[in-house]
């Protein structure tokens, strides 16, 4: 079962806890405009700092994304990107 993570601080905490750290790569939104593609890496490096986690969040905010995460989840977590309901 999952649940929706909304608030930054959440986001943070739930991706930390996981060994989880922010990502931006390039691609093309849905009409085909460049758009940064916000992904979360589990790959054991050390965390980057609390700016990149601040520009990855006004990211996800502008985009209108939340996190929809598994409850159960362990390293390396499932979680997918969702629309946010306003």
């Amino acid at each position: 079962m999952g649940h929706i993570l909304s608030r930054h601080s959440d986001i943070r905490r739930w991706a930390i806890a996981h060994a989880g750290r922010p990502r931006f790569s390039a691609g093309m939104d849905a009409s085909g405009r460049p758009q940064r593609q916000l992904q979360i890496t589990f790959d054991g490096r050390p965390a980057k700092s609390a700016h990149d986690w601040e520009e990855w969040l006004n990211e996800l905010d502008r985009q209108n994304l939340a996190l929809n995460v598994l409850d159960d989840a362990g390293v390396g977590s499932d979680f997918e990107f969702v629309k946010r309901e306003r």
